[in-house]
């Protein structure tokens, strides 16, 4: 059996995923020791591991099997992904919590860097498994994203110090969906825009303002992910117009849907 095989590589990558996916601290290091080359194209074009890590964090945080990967030196944490890998494509849309619909062009800083929670807990898995940060942001530099984007040592160098709030998530109030709602982070994005525009002093302000922000939001129990919320539009919509209102579960019990 060749290792190297297209079916080979396809059924590893989808080990892998769920692997991943589900911290199973069991499997990881038999599996990876199955696989050639973790970091090959023919393996990324199935599935990008260091990607997949950072686009959980904002729901899962730091598990061990992030760790492991890291630590092991089996990544390569600099790396573009350069198409779209196919487990992404197809896996992710069921997963209405991933805040990422694209990872083409992007490497794990990158990508991290667009939504609050995940760069908290990616910048803290570096520190904490002791990476040298100054190396770190030179290796990402020498990367075409961050820099042609405007990015600086030392704008990034700010940005891995300083102290600021992850945004928090939401779990929709319908009782029997309990889907994670993630907030947009507009004023992250702001203040990295302002952070890469190299004024430093207005990006501080901007942390500063965005963390009492979030301290003084009320708390966001009330909330509705996106499918129950088109449904209390439907239902509202159907009383309005006096047709019957079928309950949410009943919905659910179509014929044509298909479990994942």
């Amino acid at each position: 059996m060749d290792p190297n095989s297209p079916a080979i590589t396809q059924g590893m990558a989808k080990w892998l995923f769920r692997i991943i996916l589900y911290g199973d601290m069991t499997s990881i290091g038999p599996v990876l020791r199955l696989i050639p080359d973790i970091n090959s194209a023919d393996f990324l074009k199935w599935l990008s591991p260091a990607h997949q890590i950072v686009s959980e964090m904002s729901v899962y945080g730091i598990r061990d099997s992030d760790r492991y990967l890291i630590t092991h030196g089996v990544l390569k944490l600099h790396i573009v992904a350069a198409e779209e890998p196919i487990l992404h494509r197809y896996a992710w849309p069921y997963f209405e919590f991933s805040r990422f619909d694209v990872m083409c062009g992007h490497t794990p800083t990158s990508m991290a860097m667009g939504y609050s929670t995940s760069f908290f807990y990616f910048r803290k898995l570096l520190i904490e498994e002791g990476f040298d940060i100054e190396m770190f942001i030179d290796d990402e530099l020498a990367m075409p994203i961050l820099a042609e984007e405007g990015w600086t040592r030392e704008t990034l160098r700010f940005l891995f110090e300083v102290d600021f709030r992850p945004m928090k998530d939401s779990v929709c109030n319908t009782n029997y969906c309990l889907t994670i709602v993630l907030p947009a982070d507009d004023e992250w994005l702001s203040a990295l825009q302002e952070l890469r525009s190299c004024n430093i002093q207005k990006a501080e302000e901007l942390f500063a303002a965005r963390d009492q922000h979030l301290l003084d939001m009320p708390s966001s129990n009330d909330v509705l992910c996106k499918a129950c919320s088109a449904t209390q539009a439907r239902k509202g919509r159907q009383a309005i117009e006096g047709h019957e209102v079928y309950d949410d579960l009943e919905d659910h019990n179509s014929p044509f849907l298909l479990s994942i």
